[in-house]
Parts: C-alpha cells; structure tokens; sequence
C-alpha cells in the first residue's frame, strides 16, 4: 500500500476474530462477537490547524487489541490518522489540516465488532501563541521536574488534568504514549486505566513534542499504602484581633503518618479576614470570618474576630499645609492631624477648637474653615486638649471681577457686615432659596458683596433681607440690574464698582520653555501673568505658523507636520513667547511574524547541518521598531544567531521565538536528517500537506507502506 492510500486514511484494521461468515463445525453452531454495551468516542470537540490530537473509543474491555478497531475519517485534509504515535488500544492519534475550501469539519468513526461510533471535530484557523509548558496533576502522581511516578490498583483508573501556560497558547491537546499498552493506557479523556499487573512508563506529549511528562506507572502489586486523614484540628481555638492586625495559625493533622498532610486553608469572609496557603491571618475589616483548614477530605474551622484597634494617644496636633493666602471675601478650609509620639497620625474622639486671633482681618469657624475679611495678616490656632498649633493667613485685597462675573455691592452697615443676604435670579431663571446667599464683607470698606458668576450678560433680579424677615425689596417691585458691577445704596442701583482700581500687567510668562511633539499629539499650555491682582489677566494664544501647530484659546498647541513655531501668549499688552518643535509621529509595533525560506504556519522543516535565514516582518509597516532578539528553546536542536540566521544541530524539535518592542512571534523547527520529503512520493500529487512524522520517516527512508513495514 502506498503513502499516499495512507494519507487518505483508507488503511484496513481487520478485528481479530470478527469473520462476517459463520464458521461451522459439526456439533458447534454459529458463534455470534460480543458486543459493547456502551460503545462511544471522546475527544475534542475543536482543535487549530496542525495540530495532533487524540479519540479514544469507551466502552471497550480495557485489554482491547489495537487491530479490533478500524478507524475512519471522512475527509482526510481535514483529519489523517498519524503515524506517531501509533494506535494504542482503544485510542487513536490524528493531525488536523483544512480542506481547501475552509471547511474543517470532520467525522472520525471507530468500528468494533460490527458497532460504529463517530465524533465531530471542527478544525479551526487560530492565530498562533507558543506553549511555554503545561503541568499535570491527577491523587496519587508524585515527582517533579516532569518525572513522576503513579500506583495503580488492578483494573483502576486514574483522572488527570493539564494546565497550559500561557492560557492562550495555541496548542493545548496532550498526546498520550504507553510504553507498553498491556499493562497501562491513556487516552483523550486524560483517563490512565490500568490493563494488567506490572510496571511501566507513560508518556505526555505537548505539540511537537516540545514539552513532556513522564510517569513511572506500577500496576497491582503492593504500591503504597494509603493512610487516610482521621481528623484536622487548628491549634489554639478562636482568635481575636485589630483591624490591620495579623497572626499565623498551624493545624494538627492525624494520624501523624496520614498519606495527604498537606493542609489547605480558605476564609468565608476575605474582606473581614484573610488567610493565605501558609495560615497567616490578615484582619481587614471589622466583622467575623470562619478560617478553615482543610487535608485529606476533613476540615475544621475557627471564628476569627475583627475589631476596631483602640486609638493611640497624640502626643502634638499638626495644621495641615502651613501658612497660606486667601482674598478678602474668600474662603480656605483648613484641617489637621493629630499626630503620636513617632510622628504617625492617631484618631481621638476629643474636640477640635479653632480661633483666630484677628477677626477683622480672618475669621474661623468651627470646622476649621477661614474667611478673608480685610486686607492684613491674623493667627490661626488649633487647640485639642492641651496641645495647640497655629498657621498665619495673609489676607489680600479681593481681585477686581474680570470677564463675565457680576459683583453685586450692598451698604454693610444696613443689616450687617455677617448678616446680609442676597436673593436673587439670573433673567426668568430660579430664584434662590430664602433667604439667599450670605453677602461676604468686600475690600471696599463699608460694604458686602457677592459674585454671580458669568451673569454680566443678563438682568439680574435680586432683593436683600438679614436673614430673619426683614427685607430691602425696592418698595415690592425688586431691584433688577445688569453688567459686571451693580451698586444698591439708599434705593438706588449704579454699575459703577465703589472701589474699582486698574492694575497694570507687569509680566507673563509661559510655565515649561520650549518643547517638542509628535505630529498628531497636544499640549496644554499655562501661563502666569504678574502680579496676581492685575486687573485684565486674560491670556489671548497666537501660533507664527498654524501649518505646524496650532493653539486654540485655552493653550492646548496640537502638532500638524514636522518643523518648528512660535507660540505667543498675551496679556493686556504683555508677552511671552516658546518655540514648539514638531518631529515626525512614531508609529508602534503592533504585532511582528516571523517570514522565511520553508516558513509555513508557524513551522519551518531544516535539514541537520543547513541553515535558514529568518526575518521578522513587524505590522504596520511604518512602525518605528526596536532590535529583534532571537532565541531557540533547545540549542543542542536548533540554534539561531543575533540577525535570525537559523543553524540545524541535530534531528528534533525546538521552538524559535523572536521579540520586537513588546511584541513576540514563534516558530517550530523541526531538524531532520536528509531534509524535505517534498520530492519523495511520486504517487502524491501536488498541493496535499506533509506532516512532521511524514517527513520523519522519507528521511530515514519509508517511502511506501505503513512505519512498520507492512
């Protein structure tokens, strides 16, 4: 039989005694096969292109023949039984493809005795992620560094699982091989079952082979003996503690010589309390949580208690921020620590008393919040039992309203510097709630006033009151005025501030100097114009060429192209002037492939001894891309230089993998001995695809048949 009638998947397994005529002897009727009761296929229900997976058919005596079982696929592009590893009892090893049409669908069927099973797979186009290594984990395996060793009951069985790392490698279907089927066996299911008494290895292959677990398996026999856990007990009972507080609790595990000692501990409540693997508890909040302990199946619980830590006493009360400034007619809020004796801040329940030692100049209330009164300097103290601290407020003269806000002006002397109230509306909008805002004593002596903001624009109407009834309504009609200046005095409303003073601009200056960006992004400019109570500190922005960067109103300078302007801020005839630098935009790596003589799907086939020369092609083209770095996941296979180049040392698998600005890509090189079997079969026609076993067996010289020579 050819290869080629292989590749088709049209290979014949005749099971052993199934005759379809009855055989006849005198005296002996015809004997009918026995049948399975529960006859079925596992395996994946999706696989990525290329790779290998397996089907395993249950319900079959577990010392099922491989030659009892015939294997079918209905489309071999999609699925071709594989030759390594060969089939295995009741299990079967395929590589995935694609029809030309996109289509991968494929119906694999085993037929037993006359009984047909079946199993959909769905082959899938997925982008390619290496397999950094996978773990195992089934009661009873022990061992590390991927040597392992297993105890089995006559006839039992064993589940494993596999974790893949990363999660989202590529290729996540193990490849099971017994080194000898008539002992133990394994399968899609991640089942090993015991066939017959005895010893030997079992063999976990990852894609490629790149990756492997082996286990030592004893079947029947004395083994190990198992000592289940009796009782766990956690040592010390219930526990107490404060917020942020911890403790490390142990467990009692018996018998002493149980098998599984190992304890696992877990919390109902991780926000109140938390315990991590080795028994350390983190009080976190307060409340309650049940800390168990867990090994062998049994368990045993303690109550852990959270509560509010007691304060530490202060030793010295601190004011937040130090001196500061703040306008007439404005408010600063202060706050402050209370601080013990190693300078970390403690709570306390005793009251805080704030004064100020100039009310005329600054006032404080209880909460700690000053008022600018008049232009001057007053102290501001704390005091919290018998410890003190004070702070000094410089009170400046309240800037002259600029742009759209409306200062309203009222006699202080009418209902009282803290007393009066302003009630009011901007056009047919809301009115306030009674009695109003409380007016704030202005800069301007013998006055209160209050801001509305950007109602320069709109008639105002308003009336005052002090706060118990007594009103200034304008005789019932209300007061109305408009612009950025309104004056009430004996019933007579003017625009003209009572106290307005022009200050000049001195200077400005643009924060930061000169700088640079890239074509597309933005900055935000700021500008400080001196002094601070300039009459007309707002900041008109210019660009000397909008062609390489513009600036809009608020100082935001986007860049256009490359090259270079001068960005101008001005202020009530003042000017200060930077120099953006625009520099080609940088694109970045996106995603980088590695491309090549051979290169096909993520592999690459090289004879021992020859060399490729790899590239790696970063997307978008554009990009501003780093230094590749290349390596091989196995030197004594495949060893790859600083520029790519990709040097053969001996037959194998190894895993190339090349990293661009963050971005990585991988490729399987498999090392073979006389190189491409592309020119071997003359009986296949062009197009069809080779698998790595394919080739492995034209490079040692199997050209036609089966891999063991029939």
């Amino acid at each position: 039989m050819s290869i080629f009638d292989r590749l088709h998947g049209m290979r014949k397994k005749v099971a052993a005694g199934a005759i379809a005529a009855a055989t006849l002897f005198a005296g002996v009727g015809f004997a009918a096969p026995a049948y399975a009761d529960d006859f079925r296929l596992v395996g994946p229900d999706t696989v990525p292109i290329s790779d290998k997976f397996q089907i395993t058919a249950l319900g079959l005596p577990a010392d099922v023949a491989t030659d009892e079982i015939t294997w079918k696929t209905s489309n071999f592009m999609n699925a071709m039984e594989s030759l390594w590893p060969a089939d295995q009892g009741n299990t079967s090893t395929w590589d995935a493809g694609m029809s030309a049409d996109g289509d991968g669908t494929v119906t694999i069927s085993a037929t037993y005795q006359g009984q047909t099973a079946e199993k959909t797979v769905t082959v899938e186009q997925k982008s390619y992620q290496y397999l950094a290594g996978f773990d195992l984990s089934a009661d009873g395996l022990e061992g590390s560094d991927d040597e392992y060793t297993l105890h089995i009951p006559s006839g039992g069985t064993v589940d494993t699982s596999a974790t893949f790392t990363p999660e989202d490698a590529t290729y996540q279907h193990l490849v099971w091989q017994s080194m000898d089927t008539s002992i133990v066996r394994a399968g899609a299911d991640g089942v090993i079952r015991a066939v017959n008494d005895g010893s030997t290895d079992l063999v976990a292959y990852s894609y490629g082979r790149v990756h492997t677990k082996t286990i030592h398996v004893t079947v029947g026999g004395s083994g190990p003996v198992i000592v289940p856990v009796d009782s766990v007990v956690i040592n010390g009972g219930d526990v107490t503690l404060q917020e942020g507080g911890t403790t490390t609790l142990s467990a009692t595990v018996s018998p002493s010589n149980a098998t599984n000692k190992k304890v696992t501990w877990s919390s109902s409540n991780a926000a109140v309390a938390s315990v991590d693997s080795a028994g350390k508890v983190t009080a976190r909040a307060t409340g309650s949580a049940t800390i168990t302990a867990t090994a062998g199946g049994k368990s045993a619980s303690i109550t852990v208690t959270v509560e509010v830590a007691p304060p530490t006493p202060y030793a010295s009360v601190k004011i937040d921020g130090g001196d500061f400034s703040v306008k007439a007619g404005e408010t600063y809020q202060l706050t402050a620590q209370l601080l013990a004796a190693d300078g970390s801040e403690v709570t306390s329940g005793d009251p805080l008393t704030w004064k100020s030692s100039d009310d005329g100049v600054a006032t404080v209330d209880a909460n700690g919040l000053v008022t600018g009164v008049a232009k001057g300097a007053a102290d501001i103290t704390v005091t919290v039992g018998t410890k003190s601290d004070t702070v000094t407020a410089t009170v400046t003269e309240e800037d002259v309203p600029v742009g759209n806000d409306t200062t309203v002006y009222y006699p202080a002397d009418k209902f009282g510097a803290d007393s009066t109230y302003f009630h009011y509306r901007v056009g047919t909008g809301a009115w306030t709630d009674v009695p109003g805002v409380k007016m704030t004593q202005s800069a301007c002596n013998g006055y209160v006033s209050y801001v509305v903001p950007d109602a320069a624009d709109s008639t105002i109407e308003f009336v005052f009151n002090n706060g118990n009834n007594t009103w200034d309504n304008n005789g019932n009609r209300n007061y109305t005025g408009q612009g950025t200046a309104i004056v009430v005095e004996n019933g007579v409303v003017s625009t003209n501030a009572p106290c307005v003073v022009t200050v000049p601009v001195d200077a400005v200056a643009i924060t930061g100097g000169d700088f640079s960006l890239q074509e597309g992004a933005s900055k935000k400019l700021t500008a400080t114009v001196a002094p601070a109570n300039a009459t007309d500190k707002k900041v008109a922005w210019s660009s000397s060429n909008t062609s390489v960067a513009t600036v809009d109103a608020n100082g935001t300078v986007a860049a256009v192209k490359a090259g270079s302007a001068t960005i101008t801020a001005t202020a009530d005839g003042k000017t200060d002037a930077v120099t953006v630098t625009v520099t080609p935009a940088t694109v970045p790596v996106e995603s980088v492939a590695i491309t090549g003589d051979g290169v096909q799907d993520g592999k690459l086939s090289v004879e021992n001894g020859k060399s490729v020369q790899l590239n790696a092609v970063v997307t978008p083209s554009t990009a501003v891309a780093g230094a590749a770095a290349w390596s091989s996941s196995d030197d004594s296979v495949v060893t790859v230089d600083g520029n790519g180049k990709v040097t053969a040392k001996a037959e194998g698998m190894a895993a190339i993998t090349v990293t661009v600005s963050g971005k990585t890509a991988s490729l399987i090189v498999t090392v073979s001995k006389n190189g491409s079997s592309s020119d071997r079969f003359s009986d296949v026609p062009a197009g069809v695809a080779f698998h790595d076993e394919i080739e492995w067996l034209a490079a040692v010289g199997v050209t036609n048949g089966y891999s063991d020579g029939r």
